[in-house]
């Protein structure tokens, strides 16, 4: 069997995914398993997600201190679409209290922490 770098199979899933075909999470995950490379499903959908930028797609993971409505899910998903000119976003959430308010986004490699959590700690290092 030919090894296939996984840059390629970052650029070929990214491609089908854009173009809407689900099934070739599939057949990532059977090329993984039959070469023996499962330990890098992490690294390959990292690269996955890198790659969908180039197709408008931006993954963004966001968490909160409480669920969101979908007002403020769409104001978020409109500013991550705009920041980075995309055509569409794909979000994951989550709720962490340990962010005592606020929100933290992470997309493209970038992080927005507009958390209390990180405000507080921001003035401790001020203090010191």
């Amino acid at each position: 069997m030919i090894r296939l770098s996984r840059r390629k199979l970052s650029q070929y899933g990214a491609k089908a995914l854009a173009n809407g075909d689900m099934s070739v999470i599939r057949q990532l995950a059977a090329y993984l398993v039959s070469s023996s490379r499962v330990d890098e499903v992490p690294l390959l959908a990292a690269d996955i997600e890198k790659a969908l930028a180039t197709y408008g797609v931006i993954v963004a993971d966001l968490a909160a201190t409480r669920e969101l409505s979908s007002d403020e899910q769409a104001a978020l998903d409109s500013l991550v679409m705009q920041r980075y000119s995309a055509q569409d976003v794909a979000t994951r959430f989550s709720v962490d209290t340990r962010l005592l308010g606020g929100i933290k986004l992470a997309a493209a490699s970038e992080e927005l922490d507009a958390s209390m959590a990180r405000r507080i700690a921001r003035l401790k290092t001020l203090n010191t």
